[in-house]
Order: C-alpha cells, then sequence, then structure tokens
C-alpha cells in the first residue's frame, strides 16, 4: 500500500508543480523545463526507493515490460498516478481558473502529434529504464 500512495503523492506533485509551471511561465520553456526537471528529481530523491518513482503509467508499463514490475502492481500503480494526477489538476485549477492560459505559437492535429509523442515517450520511457536501479 505504501507504494500506491507514494506514486500518487509523486505524481500529484509532478502534475501540480509542472503544469503550475505552465500556466505562469508565459510558456518560456526553460521555466517549464526546470520546474518539470527539478520536481521529478526531487521525486525520486523522495519516493525512489519506496515505489520507483515512475509516476507515469508509461513509465510503469515500460517496467513491467522489463520484467521491474510485477503483473500485481501494475493496475494499482496506474490508478495511484491518475488519482494523483487528478488531484493535482485540481490544485492548479483551484489556484488558476479556467480558461486558455497559455497561447500557443505551434500546434498540430491529433493525428499529427500521435506518431512523434509515441517515438518520444518511448524514448523516454528506454531512458528511464535504463538508467533506473529498480
Amino acid at each position: 500500500m505504501q507504494k500506491y500512495l507514494a506514486e500518487t503523492i509523486g505524481t500529484f506533485l509532478l502534475v501540480f508543480f509542472g503544469t503550475l509551471a505552465i500556466t505562469q511561465s508565459g510558456g518560456d520553456l526553460l521555466h517549464i523545463s526546470l520546474a518539470f526537471g527539478g520536481t521529478l528529481v526531487v521525486i525520486i530523491t523522495l519516493i525512489g526507493g519506496i515505489s520507483g518513482a515512475h509516476v507515469n503509467p508509461a513509465v510503469s508499463f515500460g517496467a513491467w515490460v522489463n520484467g521491474k514490475l510485477s503483473t500485481h502492481d501494475l493496475v494499482p500503480y496506474w490508478i495511484a498516478q491518475c488519482i494523483g494526477a487528478a488531484i493535482g489538476s485540481i490544485f492548479v485549477l483551484m489556484i488558476v481558473g479556467s480558461g486558455p492560459i497559455v497561447e500557443t505559437t505551434f500546434s498540430l492535429s491529433p493525428e499529427a502529434a500521435f506518431l512523434p509523442e509515441a517515438l518520444l515517450t518511448f524514448f523516454f520511457v528506454f531512458f528511464i529504464l535504463t538508467v533506473s536501479s529498480e
């Protein structure tokens, strides 16, 4: 149970601080990147030894495929991560409010964005599984 709570809290922190940075940075990519990266370093330090600090369903799936996460833990990790992400999003909504927050000058249709997103996610998970000690 402790590892699921750790995943919930870790995912909450990542979504809360990362999304808050997006909404408050005016689109400054360095600010956003540092917020996500810094938060992730803190999360890994805090809960890495408890749950592996996946804080992302794709990472948990990759760990499962790689044999680093049991089938018994996969779905509970996903549930914990979804709960943490939802709570983090609700907190940002309470602080910032609803409506358009960041204007974008670059956009892709969902169909055009799928392949780059899938490739970047693959390399993201590959990197994490390669460097993690779990």
